[in-house]
């Protein structure tokens, strides 16, 4: 972290790693050896609901944490038990919480489709997301990613082609990458609401003032107003 700083002039970095909280121990001693060595530079990270607390919180934030990622995915305590998130909507709202108190914008993950998704539990899911009210938002499809637990049951069911990747990495499937529909929610049906709710979130008075009320230089302004061009336009 020093070295990109000092010889690249890297003011931020991503820590781009789903298990980066998993070993609790392991986290709070990065942050200490950050505190220790005095590198200034601010960071984000991912992590699950059910991972942090406020001691840890309190440590990342004074390392120079200012952003974590969730998949908070659904707002629905059933749909959650479909996916094996392992987590409930009231945890979901607990963490979000405390990371607010802590100081820590929260990037935050939804998506739709889920298999037993209904107009009811996206709707559910929207509310979650309005409740937790995340610095960013994205709104997305049910991607089946390959050797997932959902990707082969959709498989199994005939949803999606068994070799789906190795075709659309072939060139051979030029569509986007598979997502789950039903006759309830077929695909345009989600892309319709992924539309409104973004524009529902990101065009709200309250939202845009809090962002403009943020930033400190033209190059920040610059980078909101690119972020935003991009959920927009998704």
């Amino acid at each position: 972290m020093q070295e990109l700083k000092d010889l690249y002039g890297i003011k931020e970095i991503m820590f781009f790693d789903d298990e980066f909280i998993t070993d609790r121990l392991r986290t709070i001693e990065l942050c200490n050896l950050i505190l220790e060595k005095k590198i200034r530079i601010i960071w984000e990270c991912r992590s699950r609901v059910d991972m942090v607390d406020r001691e840890l919180l309190k440590i990342m934030k004074k390392a120079g944490c200012y952003r974590i990622r969730f998949g908070f995915e659904s707002g629905d305590d059933a749909i959650l038990k479909i996916l094996k998130k392992g987590i409930s909507v009231t945890q979901s709202l607990e963490c979000s919480r405390m990371v607010k108190e802590s100081g820590i914008e929260i990037f935050g993950y939804f998506m739709f489709g889920c298999p037993g998704e209904t107009e009811k539990t996206v709707q559910k899911t929207i509310e979650l997301a309005f409740a937790i009210e995340p610095d960013f938002a994205v709104f997305s499809k049910t991607i089946l990613i390959p050797g997932s637990e959902l990707f082969e049951w959709a498989a199994s069911e005939k949803l999606i082609p068994a070799d789906y990747w190795e075709r659309f990495l072939a060139g051979r499937i030029t569509d986007t990458a598979p997502c789950l529909s039903s006759k309830e929610l077929p695909t345009q049906r989600i892309d319709q609401i992924i539309k409104e709710t973004n524009r529902r979130f990101y065009l709200r008075p309250k939202f845009i003032m809090r962002k403009l009320s943020k930033i400190r230089s033209l190059p920040q302004l610059i980078k909101q107003m690119h972020m935003a061009g991009a959920f927009l336009n998704h």
